[in-house]
């Protein structure tokens, strides 16, 4: 889950590398995201629900915008959002970042 959002937000331009994500999108230590690939471990519930804050925060921001694939973006990090909750609380906490 959360290397789909790192992939996303790095082909929109959102995030460069991995230190990036892990600090400004997961709001953890640099090497966070490298460190729990190399362990194969899962983020944390608080990595996930920072992410997922952002990324609602910055979707809906997106969704502002008269352009129509900004709006689709916006769509896209605002899904992208829900599944983080999600993967945090089940889906029975889903409208939380409807």
């Amino acid at each position: 889950m959360i290397e789909q959002v790192f992939e996303t937000l790095r082909q929109v331009g959102q995030v460069t590398n991995t230190d990036d994500f892990s600090r400004e999108w997961l709001g953890m230590e640099d090497s966070y995201l490298r460190c729990i690939r190399a362990k194969d471990r899962t983020p944390s519930p608080r990595a996930l629900i920072n992410c997922a804050v952002k990324l609602k925060r910055t979707g809906d921001a997106l969704r502002t915008s008269n352009i129509p694939i900004v709006k689709a973006q916006g769509d896209s990090l605002r899904g992208l959002a829900r599944n983080c909750v999600e993967e945090v609380f089940g889906e029975d906490l889903r409208e939380l970042v409807s």
